[in-house]
């Protein structure tokens, strides 16, 4: 029987890479210049998946239409650019499970609400942006995550069909915008989620990336149970 899922959109920070380090690092250097003393990562570490913008707006304890936010925002981008490969790296076996997956025909695409342009840097600094089929960033889409729109265009570049297609992500932005394209999410313990990702509502929690391909097979097994 030809496999269930033959397509697999990928999240990015939490996900793929652990991209944290850096910028709580960019954004320690921004506080710095602005005499405001550092912040703990432990603690926005958690804030890190949602961007930059979101991280100053509690560092800095600003609104959103704070119109110093915007200035911050892109002090700490520059910052952040200049340093996107000192601390960050895949997460532990990320490299060799996408191999597998790919090795077994998979199809395999990023939906990352990350800029186009640090989210190339860094695939490329560690030789991988020829492992996905589709890269599909915040910035080059009209609707992002949590928009159904941001997975389903991502599918269609893939050459890919929704109903053999899962999202793979860490958030509760990767949940709903899976659920709003009527796509499984199998969601990855080790992220940035400041909600317990048992409470996320994803159809499977895997707790390290070296067990996608065994969540993959629950999924496709709960389906064709389903279909009988």
């Amino acid at each position: 029987m030809k496999p269930y899922i033959d397509t697999i959109l990928l999240d990015f920070d939490g996900t793929l890479f652990d991209t944290a380090p850096d910028l709580v690092a960019a954004l320690n250097t921004l506080m710095n210049k602005k005499s405001m003393p550092n912040v703990e990562i432990a603690t926005f570490r958690f804030m890190s998946g949602y961007g930059a913008r979101h991280l100053l707006k509690h560092a800095f304890k600003l609104k959103e239409n704070d119109s110093y936010l915007d200035e911050l925002t892109e002090e700490l981008i520059s910052i952040y650019y200049d340093r996107l490969t000192k601390l960050t790296k895949p997460f532990p076996n990320v490299l060799e499970t996408l191999k597998k997956l790919s090795n077994q025909g998979l199809k395999l695409g990023i939906c990352t609400n990350k800029p186009r342009e640090s989210t190339r840097k860094i695939l490329r600094h560690f030789d991988m942006e020829k492992m996905f089929l589709a890269i599909v960033c915040g910035d080059e889409v009209k609707y992002k995550k949590p928009h159904a729109e941001h997975l389903l265009s991502t599918i269609r570049i893939m050459s890919s069909k929704p109903e053999k297609s899962v999202m793979v992500g860490d958030t509760k932005t990767d949940v709903d915008a899976a659920q709003a394209a009527n796509l499984p999410v199998i969601i990855i313990e080790h992220g940035y989620s400041p909600i317990s990702p048992k409470h996320l509502g994803a159809n499977h929690l895997i707790k390290e990336f070296s067990s996608l391909p065994q969540g993959l097979s629950i999924l496709e097994n709960r389906s064709f149970i389903s279909k009988k």
